[in-house]
């Protein structure tokens, strides 16, 4: 305001003008008028308590744009906000329309508009409420809501209001945010964890090397059409935690689900042949809450070879099947898992150190029990395809537990054994506890992989 006040008394100087600069007042105690006009120019000025606030002299030649225009009208909307009667504010009305509209070269408003236009120009700034109903849900539930959503592990929105009342029991945060985030849709979800879930995207990896045509005679074709209404038919596949490069030794997952129940386990291995990994699904057998009746997997040489025949084929009965050669889709169920049960927690860096390979497997063991028996699974029903549009219909998203335990082909020995096993977790603990050794994994292998760049450059 004052930038423009001086802007404007230096040109008009330099136009020869004599115009005079009326005294400063106070408001109360004034005789002068708001404006006067002396020589022939129009001099406006503002006083409060004998400081003086504004002050502007117009001579008619200049040609004020409209930044300058509006900061006239601010000031004659603050000096009109002062009158208190009605005869005041009416006079005061003429008085502009008389002597300040002709010096701005405004053509002549109308009253109410001119009214509109000072009430407009003192409340220009103020912040304007959006129309319609104002929002239910505030800040505080947003950040609750993407902090369970984390620690649940990213799930869609339908899969994260079926477990919200089971989480919510257990979780600390007052009584209003857990009533709001009981009665958020599906649909509102999406829209507060947009934002966060671009933050989460990632890019995934592969390295599987196809085994020889001569080995694949050993094991047969499995179907991928078939579905399985009883847990123990599992698929298999490994992940590499090479980082940005394949080259070198570095660690592997060896990961394993149930096609009917959504059990998934998983083990750290150094290297990946077939020894390791076939020692590893051994080991990730013997996690599993039922008996393995079937184990599939795709082409790479890490599952077809003779090994993995002779001890889950030939030793134990298990039937042993593999995919397509180049339809990775053939393994979708653990394709997928890949992302949600091993991305999510070791993410793509490298893990080069094997000493870290047995913390890894410390991980996996809090992270399956996390991961089985709080986090829902949705299983899709029927897909059918209306012109270019494919219709997917998915089942109420239940966790690996409930699917077991209202499977009706599974003895109640295991389901009573479960059921012991999930009285005594809870996935807040769960999850610290996962995240406390995801802290210290994560600066220890920072810490070796910064220790090998210095030393390799």
């Amino acid at each position: 305001m004052w930038r423009l006040f001086k802007i404007l008394t230096l040109s008009h100087f330099e136009t020869g003008a004599n115009c005079l600069a009326i005294p400063v007042t106070e408001k109360t105690t004034s005789k002068f008028s708001f404006w006067s006009i002396l020589n022939g120019c129009l001099v406006i000025a503002v006083t409060e308590k004998g400081s003086k606030l504004w002050s502007i002299t117009l001579t008619g030649r200049e040609n004020l744009d409209q930044d300058g225009k509006d900061a006239v009208f601010y000031q004659l909307a603050v000096k009109y906000n002062w009158l208190e009667t009605k005869k005041e504010k009416m006079s005061f009305l003429v008085e502009i329309e008389q002597i300040v509209l002709p010096r701005l070269s405004i053509e002549k408003m109308h009253r109410k508009s001119l009214i509109r236009r000072l009430r407009k120009a003192i409340m220009k700034d103020m912040v304007k409420c959006k129309p319609g109903r104002r929002p239910k849900y505030n800040d505080f539930d947003k950040h609750h809501l993407v902090q369970i959503w984390q620690l649940s592990g990213y799930p869609c929105s339908k899969r994260l209001k079926s477990i919200l009342n089971e989480w919510l029991d257990v979780y600390e945060c007052a009584d209003s945010i857990k009533a709001h985030l009981r009665t958020m849709s599906p649909a509102q979800m999406d829209a507060y964890l947009r934002s966060p879930r671009i933050e989460y995207l990632r890019k995934v990896n592969s390295g599987t090397i196809p085994a020889k045509n001569h080995i694949k005679k050993l094991i047969r074709l499995r179907d991928p059409s078939v579905r399985y209404d009883e847990p123990g038919f599992t698929e298999s596949d490994t992940v590499l935690h090479c980082g940005h490069y394949t080259w070198g030794t570095y660690g592997h997952t060896v990961s394993i689900t149930d096609l009917c129940s959504g059990w998934t386990a998983g083990g750290g291995i150094y290297g990946k042949n077939a020894e390791l990994v076939v020692k590893m699904l051994k080991t990730l057998e013997q996690r599993l809450p039922f008996l393995m009746r079937a184990l599939f997997f795709d082409n790479g040489i890490e599952f077809v070879n003779h090994l993995l025949v002779q001890e889950f084929k030939n030793t134990k009965g298990i039937d042993v099947a593999r995919g397509r050669s180049g339809k990775s889709n053939d393994q979708c169920h653990i394709e997928q898992k890949n992302n949600t049960f091993v991305r999510s927690i070791f993410g793509h860096v490298r893990i080069e150190n094997p000493d870290l390979i047995p913390m890894m497997n410390e991980i996996y063991e809090i992270w399956e029990q996390l991961h089985n028996y709080f986090m829902p699974q949705m299983k899709i029903i029927s897909k059918d395809r209306v012109g270019s549009k494919v219709r997917k219909k998915y089942d109420k998203p239940k966790t690996p537990y409930q699917r077991i335990i209202e499977c009706e082909k599974v003895s109640e020995e295991v389901k009573d054994r479960l059921r012991k096993t999930k009285a005594t977790l809870n996935p807040f603990k769960l999850q610290a506890q996962l995240q406390e050794k995801l802290a210290y994994f994560h600066k220890l292998n920072d810490e070796y992989n910064e220790r090998i760049k210095q030393e390799t450059s």
